[in-house]
């Protein structure tokens, strides 16, 4: 009986440059494995990752292998396992939205875009944009916002309404003037 021969290198492979544990040439490491690359370009390989990270309380063992303080964009912590877990949506009826913390939900948080059904961080806008609560760039912030300062520069921030409280109880309403004044009703457009 002769044992069966495995790939020693994946370098001519198009797509599938690395030797998986299996032997057999593979685009990516399954999860909590790591490439090997200490053979050079031409011998990489998947290693076993930890199985658990030394220091529990302050790291968390990542799907590529390594241990992190956090896991990854869009996986999520597994306080059972402390491992970062693949999270999908597809399945939800009304959360399709993948948050970046790992969490389902019907809206991204405020300044993130959607892409492929997953919340992102836009690119920082060019100069002279502000970025608004819809993750987009704008020339100027639209009616109600204003030009945000501190943490919140060069961005666009909801101006705080305080009609229909206090002094202006009866004045429920915003307009949208220069001063943004609280009204009893809303002018006819």
């Amino acid at each position: 009986m002769k044992c069966k021969a495995t790939k020693t290198n994946c370098h001519s492979e198009e797509t599938n440059k690395i030797i998986g544990r299996d032997g057999k040439c593979t685009a990516k490491c399954p999860d909590y494995e790591f490439v090997d690359e200490t053979g050079g370009i031409t011998k990489k390989k998947c290693k076993a990752g930890p199985t658990d990270c030394a220091d529990t309380d302050s790291q968390v063992l990542r799907r590529d292998g390594k241990c992190n303080a956090k896991c990854k964009d869009h996986d999520k912590k597994n306080a059972a396992t402390n491992k970062c877990d693949l999270v999908s949506c597809e399945k939800e009826e009304t959360k399709k939205l993948l948050k970046k913390d790992g969490e389902c939900a019907v809206e991204c948080p405020d300044y993130d875009l959607i892409a492929d059904d997953k919340c992102t961080t836009p690119a920082a806008c060019p100069e002279g944009k502000k970025l608004h609560v819809d993750g987009k760039c704008k020339d100027a912030c639209p009616e109600f916002y204003k030009d945000g300062s501190g943490d919140t520069a060069n961005k666009c921030v909801l101006r705080e309404n305080t009609c229909g409280t206090g002094d202006n109880a009866a004045k429920k309403y915003k307009k949208p003037d220069g001063d943004f004044s609280c009204v009893a009703a809303c002018e006819t457009y």
